[in-house]
Parts: structure tokens; C-alpha cells; sequence
């Protein structure tokens, strides 16, 4: 249903593609790149420094003209720093206040996870949507769960051996199609500094999100179980 391709070099820059590979999005979203934004200051002393010369132009820190600059500065200064925020707005890992647009954009959140999400696990959700290629391997799978903060392995049943080491009863050919993620009974998601947003939880844990995210991306033809130590 969405066709996307994330590409990112580690240096803080990334292309987001739609379809057939037409960049709609390409930000550099480095620190040293954003910059440090004009203060109500700068921008007064700027404002100042445009006006003309002569007595009706007083530079006095009081006057009246002075006074109007500085009003005039606080709102320039409001606008720039809230240019700082639409680039970092920009970047999936880092939305807080479109991570609703991003999420709707992404087709999220999945209709099967019922319970509250933190913003940080959102955002988990999302980034994994985003740059998912695809894949049908063991790896692949382990991997895709990882990055929802999931540890899992896998086990497949190709074989009578293989379901009867695994304590599977093997009724026939139908179990090469079905495949098993072991996950802990609970996995505990805590706080992180830098990452989670003021409201969310302290701490968190289930596997909803889990079982949500594989049965979305599983091959169509398989039958995917879930066991929980």
C-alpha cells in the first residue's frame, strides 16, 4: 500500500522516496548544519543598524524607537527558532509535533496495536515503516524487530527433525509454511533521556507492537506463531 525507500548515511542526512524513486523529502538534519538561531538581540541590533541617519533615528538603549525595535526583535527571534524546529521536525527520528502527519503519511498507527504507545516507540514504529526495504529472511525478521527494541529468534520447520526438535508435533508438508518468533513474556521498554518526550511512561512493556508489526510484514502464504518464554 505505501512504497518507501530511507536512505541514510550516518551523517545525519537522509533522501525519504515515494513510488518510483521521486525524492520529495532531503534534509540535512546535522547539528553543525542547523546552526545556533538569531536572538531577540541580534535581531534588534540588526534592525537598528538598518535604520536611517539623523536625530529622528535616535540609537539611545531607551527611546521610544529603541523600545519598538526590541518588541519588533521578540517575534523575529520566535519565528527563527521555530525554523529550527520544522528541520528537526523533519527528521522521523526526532518528530514530536508532526509525528501525527508522519504517522498518517506512513500508514500508522497499525489498526491491531490497542494499547498506548510512547512517543519514543512511535517513533520506533515509524523510522521501521520508513525504511524497511523488505526481506524474508531469519535475519531479516530479527533485524526489523530489533529496531522496534525487540529481541527475538526464530524458528522454522522445514523439516520433520527441525519440528520435533523445536517440540513441535509434525503433522505433514503444511509446517515448511509456518514459522515461530520467540520473544520474552514481557518486554520492558524503559525512559530514555534525549529520545522519550515529558508525559511518556517511566516505563513500559508487552508485545502487542510485536505481534502487530511481523503479521503485517509477513510473507502472505505463511503462518506465523508466537511463543513467549
Amino acid at each position: 500500500m505505501y512504497d518507501y525507500t530511507y536512505v541514510d548515511d550516518e551523517s545525519g542526512s537522509y533522501e525519504l522516496y515515494f513510488g518510483a524513486a521521486r525524492a520529495i523529502w532531503s534534509v540535512n538534519i546535522a547539528a553543525e548544519a542547523l546552526g545556533v538561531p538569531f536572538t531577540s538581540d541580534d535581531y534588534a541590533q540588526q534592525l537598528a543598524d538598518l535604520l536611517p541617519l539623523g536625530p529622528a533615528w535616535p540609537r539611545d538603549a531607551g527611546s521610544t524607537l529603541q523600545l519598538l525595535l526590541v518588541a519588533l526583535a521578540e517575534e523575529l527571534a520566535r519565528v527563527d527558532a521555530r525554523a529550527g524546529d520544522l528541520v528537526r521536525e523533519a527528521d522521523p527520528r526526532q518528530t514530536v509535533e508532526l509525528l501525527p502527519e508522519w504517522e498518517r503519511m506512513a500508514g500508522l498507527p497499525d489498526a491491531c496495536v490497542t494499547t498506548a504507545q510512547t512517543i519514543q516507540e512511535r517513533r520506533d514504529a515509524l523510522t521501521t515503516r520508513l525504511t524497511s526495504s523488505g526481506g524474508q529472511s531469519v535475519a531479516y525478521y530479527v533485524e526489523y524487530a530489533a529496531r522496534l527494541g525487540f529481541a527475538i529468534t526464530i524458528d522454522e520447520f522445514m523439516s520433520e527433525a527441525a519440528a520435533i526438535t523445536a517440540g513441535i508435533p509434525y503433522t505433514g508438508t503444511g509446517w515448511a509454511y509456518t514459522w515461530r518468533v520467540n520473544a520474552p513474556s514481557q518486554t520492558v521498554r524503559s525512559f530514555r533521556v534525549g529520545q522519550s518526550a515529558v508525559g511518556d511512561r517511566l516505563r513500559s512493556w508487552g508485545n502487542e507492537t510485536l505481534e502487530c508489526a511481523l503479521s503485517h510484514v509477513k510473507p502472505a502464504h505463511t503462518v506465523l506463531l508466537f511463543a513467549y518464554a
